[in-house]
């Protein structure tokens, strides 16, 4: 389950260069992407495009294989298609952007935020959009675990969806508790 996307997590170039070092986030160099966009973006396409990247952090890209997390540099190639019709009123733009990319394995070790505290199990929420069901290691009681209390885990298994992934979890140590 998806926190909401209202905002994108504003990462520094710091801990994205973390990230992508550790193997957790994929950056992919300066790629060409194309999309069709609503012709009200014709006189200012470079906004709508980063309006449709905006809608499309932390759903499944398949053609990245991966869920989008964040874009930087983000500016339109010089060409804007002429394509148009009655049928699909679309306009078709190339873009380039540096994009980031979660692609969740098992063995990952990551960090997360209680959010709820079940019987058996707390969700977390990481990357300020993804959650994670996080079971505590030998069945221990996890009774100081409370909402706010920053959790490491290692995720066990996971499954691909569209609007998410659904990922679970075995918690390592707890980093601080509120």
């Amino acid at each position: 389950m998806m926190e909401s996307f209202d905002q994108q997590k504003k990462w520094d170039s710091v801990e994205l260069r973390r990230l992508v070092d550790e193997g957790i986030f994929i950056k992919c160099q300066e790629k060409t992407e194309h999309m069709a966009l609503h012709p009200f973006w014709l006189s200012n396409p470079l906004q709508g495009i980063e309006e449709d990247l905006e809608q499309s952090l932390g759903k499944w890209k398949k053609k990245l294989g991966g869920y989008l997390v964040c874009y930087k540099n983000v500016r339109k190639d010089q060409k804007i298609s002429p394509l148009m019709n009655a049928d699909t009123p679309w306009v078709h733009v190339d873009y380039k952007a540096k994009l980031y990319i979660y692609k969740p394995q098992i063995g990952q070790k990551l960090r997360g935020t209680v959010k709820r505290v079940g019987e058996k199990a707390a969700v977390c929420v990481f990357f300020n959009f993804f959650s994670v069901s996080v079971k505590p290691r030998h069945d221990s009681k996890f009774d100081t675990w409370t909402y706010g209390t920053e959790l490491e885990f290692t995720v066990t298994s996971t499954f691909h969806r569209g609007k998410g992934p659904e990922i679970r979890a075995i918690c390592n140590r707890v980093l601080n508790v509120i």
